[in-house]
């Protein structure tokens, strides 16, 4: 008997197909699927509702302890966090913004590089997909799986790391629809996998338009894109909740962190000037631009985010101790008011907080895959 080992387990996810998908209706994730996890946290179940009624003794009960219970609300979230790829993750980070720029564009003429951006959309209707994990002994299903929260952290010195915050619908611990997980594959070859390494960044901050001198020296920088989506429990799927929809505005929020205040972030300013900027409510720029190895010819993989509009909210340069005092600012991303330029960007006219720009080997659109 197999027993249950992290290291013998897998994950896979896959969009629901067609344009009006069904709630509640899993998908067969199959080749192309695979998601290579660090961790996963999926889990949850029933609410119990506690009988609290008051009785009268019966022959071998007592009066002092509760009769049985019944069972309420079914909700099934989690996180799966993961090292950034520059393709395999294209679906998840789609299924976070909610829009893509369609079919990916062939950027080198041959079948090698192409470009795709994603994009935030006003509402994630019909955005879901259907997430599976191999446990060993049975594969976990979670049947519609909508993505609430994405974090981007990179810190000097590691491979970049992505999570995933879900919310799904329902559970099965032995999907009939998905019990092989052998059926799932990597998108890429394994001499084709690539992660994103903090050495690979190039990062610009400028209170205007991004030019060269503009690039920055930090040691570490998190991007978090909230939905703040919720899903309600009503007649037409209960215990299990109705497709989650925004409760709120949705957020772009992040941290930056420089290893020494008032280091020198590049041609003529240090990390007080950003500490000004926050005292002053001055609004800044942010290209941050991760490039891997050749992909063909002149076009490497890419992996690019940009925030036309950070306010800076905090700021804190403790001293906690005789060594460095680091230095570190939060910020939130909210719409431009007008058009920043930016360095190398394709999409000009954007004015979203945040979007992204890659270019892989992903030649389809993956929000519209069948």
């Amino acid at each position: 008997m197999t027993v249950g080992l992290g290291f013998l387990g897998a994950a896979a996810f896959r969009h629901k197909l067609g344009t009006t998908p069904t709630w509640g209706t899993e998908i067969t994730c199959r080749t192309g699927d695979l998601v290579r996890i660090l961790s996963e946290s999926m889990g949850g179940g029933p609410a119990y509702l506690a009988d609290d009624t008051i009785h009268n003794s019966v022959t071998n009960a007592s009066q002092a302890f509760r009769d049985p219970g019944d069972t309420g609300n079914e909700t099934w979230s989690g996180t799966v966090e993961t090292y950034l790829r520059y393709r395999g993750l294209d679906s998840l980070i789609a299924h976070a913004f909610g829009a893509t720029s369609g079919a990916p564009t062939n950027a080198s003429g041959t079948s090698a590089a192409y470009q795709q951006y994603f994009r935030p959309h006003n509402t994630l209707e019909t955005i879901f997909g259907t997430l599976c994990i191999d446990r060993v002994q049975n594969v976990a299903e979670f049947d519609s799986v909508k993505v609430n929260s994405m974090t981007i952290t990179a810190t000097a010195g590691e491979r970049v790391r992505i999570s995933f915050d879900l919310i799904a619908r329902d559970f099965s611990n032995d999907s009939t629809v998905n019990p092989n997980a052998t059926l799932w594959s990597d998108p890429d070859t394994a001499a084709n996998r690539e992660y994103v390494i903090f050495e690979d960044a190039d990062i610009y901050l400028n209170n205007g338009a991004i030019i060269a001198s503009n690039k920055v020296y930090p040691s570490e920088f998190s991007i978090t894109l909230n939905n703040n989506i919720v899903g309600d429990v009503t007649t037409r799927n209960a215990p299990f909740i109705d497709e989650p929809v925004r409760d709120g505005f949705a957020e772009v929020t992040g941290s930056i962190t420089f290893p020494v205040f008032g280091t020198t972030m590049g041609a003529s300013a240090n990390s007080e000037t950003l500490e000004d900027a926050m005292l002053a409510k001055t609004n800044y720029a942010l290209q941050i631009d991760f490039v891997g190895s050749v992909i063909t010819g002149s076009y490497s993989n890419e992996f690019k985010m940009f925030l036309p509009n950070i306010e800076f909210t905090s700021s804190e340069a403790s001293i906690s101790g005789p060594g460095k005092i680091g230095h570190r600012l939060n910020f939130t991303a909210t719409n431009a008011a007008s058009v920043i330029n930016f360095l190398t960007e394709r999409q000009t006219a954007f004015l979203f907080p945040l979007w992204l720009e890659v270019q892989n080997r992903q030649n389809l659109d993956v929000l519209s895959l069948t």
